[in-house]
């Protein structure tokens, strides 16, 4: 049984949260209130599971009662359920705790769906807010490319921080080098078991004219070496 509690400062749409949320067997409504007012006592006395609270109430913002809630009771999920989709209010609603963020024109079944996801320790957005959160994230990226500095490796672990997926002091990963990239030097060539150093072709010209007695070589470019005798 999922116990839920209400924060709404309009009486009807706590009427008809409590109408739709009683008729689900795994869900019971444990309270509700209009205020954030005593709010902490509340969640004491009630001890929800989940609470459905709105982003603005009468003398306090969403985000900050969210913020407490959370900071009281860091065991009850809070899905933030509001008519207000501004980007400043949703990111300061999620970065104050919010489990989730609906929209109060979301269908019965969605609420339903995104109630037990909070509860399972999931999140839970509407696709409208997703979406516009996305498009956030792209016009950040944009703005990171055209106004600063730093190169396309750098703005991508700005990326990863922003993400969570990189923690701070990690390094981003380097490419494996491939084999084929390797180039080989002329000591790493592999060699015959007792054979000798390769000598340049000059090298064994001068020997092959040693040999045979001469003292040195003329070479004219386009014809054969030629031996001096001495």
């Amino acid at each position: 049984m999922i116990r839920i509690l209400l924060i709404d400062d309009h009486e009807i749409v706590r009427e008809g949260l409590k109408t739709i949320l009683s008729a689900q067997p795994d869900f019971e409504v444990v309270g509700e209130t209009g205020s954030a007012e005593g709010l902490i006592e509340l969640v004491e006395v009630t001890r929800p599971d989940v609470v459905l609270l709105d982003a603005r109430l009468p003398g306090v913002s969403g985000a900050d009662a969210c913020r407490a809630l959370v900071a009281a009771h860091p065991d009850v999920a809070v899905l933030i359920v509001s008519t207000y989709t501004d980007d400043a209010l949703v990111t300061e609603c999620i970065a104050a705790g919010a489990k989730g963020y609906l929209i109060k024109d979301i269908e019965r079944f969605t609420l339903e769906q995104s109630i037990r996801a909070v509860h399972r320790g999931e999140g839970a957005v509407s696709p409208s807010i997703a979406a516009q959160m996305l498009d956030r994230l792209r016009r950040t990226d944009d703005t990171l490319r055209q106004e600063s500095p730093l190169t396309d490796a750098q703005l991508e672990i700005v990326r990863l921080h922003r993400r969570r997926l990189l923690q701070p002091g990690d390094r981003a990963p380097r490419p494996p080098q491939r084999e084929h990239d390797q180039v080989p030097r002329a000591g790493d060539l592999p060699q015959a078991e007792g054979a000798q150093p390769r000598r340049s072709r000059a090298a064994c010209e001068r020997r092959r004219m040693a040999s045979q007695g001469a003292v040195g070589v003329v070479c004219v470019p386009g014809r054969p070496s030629q031996a001096l005798s001495g």
